[in-house]
């Protein structure tokens, strides 16, 4: 039975006289509809009729999500939200056009849809009616839908270290023919090359040495938190070893807003060939 309807539906074809009435409702569990968005996008004046915490939940990819993370509009509540209905709505849009008007458009042509839709949202809601849309789309500002002053994100400034002691910023860069690793195996490596190059060298037989890293988990496990990963076991024993061959040497955590410049250097590394250090003096 189940054959002879599947068979059936072979010679059927969609009508391009056909008009696309079909509207999607909420159903019990209040999941994501069509028509949720679309009367959503017609009120101007309850901003709160839509559940937004719930509208990602099993209906948007991973990827999606990641690409619109992206976007500069998403710094704000407002602009992530409007972004999301700009989106959904340009694709129905642009499938509806393909299937009863037979005009197929590409993903750049829906991407600048769903920005302009995005900035003429922008232009109605917020304060830009008197500029153009280009304008808008390209300067779009916190501060033009939130009257509240936009604030800088803390961090901890770097720091020298103390008097007859010694500071290493360490940061990872690391290409090989092996592939690409996990973070935390090239932070990991990259600490290991720093406190081997200490602990073989004459220059500090009494000095205090800090080893400085952005990642939390590496710093954890050397500092007897653990052991992460099986593949670190070695690498991790064969540092803390080292650091033991030093008068009193330790690594510890830092941000990566303090860690900022040793951070670009191990970005511009990544054009170079084989195993090079960078080093910079302060």
């Amino acid at each position: 039975m189940g054959i002879e309807r599947t068979g059936g539906l072979q010679p059927l074809s969609v009508r391009s006289k056909v008009k696309d009435t079909l509207a999607w409702t909420h159903n019990s569990d209040r999941k994501f509809t069509v028509g949720s968005f679309r009367a959503c996008l017609k009120s101007t004046t309850n901003d709160g009729s839509v559940d937004y915490k719930n509208i990602w939940l099993g209906i948007c990819p991973p990827k999606l999500k990641f690409s619109i993370g992206l976007c500069p509009m998403v710094r704000f509540k407002r602009g992530r939200n409007t972004l999301f209905f700009a989106l959904i709505c340009s694709i129905w849009e642009a499938k509806n056009q393909r299937i009863f008007q037979g005009i197929q458009a590409t993903v750049v042509q829906v991407a600048d849809l769903v920005k302009s839709r995005t900035a003429w949202w922008f232009k109605f809601h917020a304060n830009c009616s008197k500029l153009p849309i280009l304008t808008v789309l390209l300067n779009i500002q916190e501060s033009c839908v939130d009257s509240k002053p936009v604030k800088s994100p803390k961090g901890e400034a770097w720091s020298p270290p103390v008097s007859s002691s010694f500071k290493f910023n360490v940061d990872e860069s690391l290409r090989d023919c092996v592939g690409v690793a996990d973070s935390v195996s090239v932070e990991l490596l990259a600490i290991h090359k720093a406190v081997s190059l200490c602990s073989n060298s004459l220059f500090f037989p009494d000095q205090d040495v800090v080893f400085i890293s952005d990642s939390k988990a590496a710093v954890s496990w050397i500092n007897m938190e653990g052991i992460g990963n099986l593949n670190h076991v070695h690498l991790i024993f064969d540092i803390r070893n080292a650091l033991n061959n030093l008068w009193n040497a330790r690594v510890v955590f830092n941000p990566r807003s303090s860690n900022s410049f040793v951070d670009t250097l191990a970005k511009k590394s990544f054009g170079q060939e084989g195993d090079k250090l960078i080093w910079d003096f302060f």
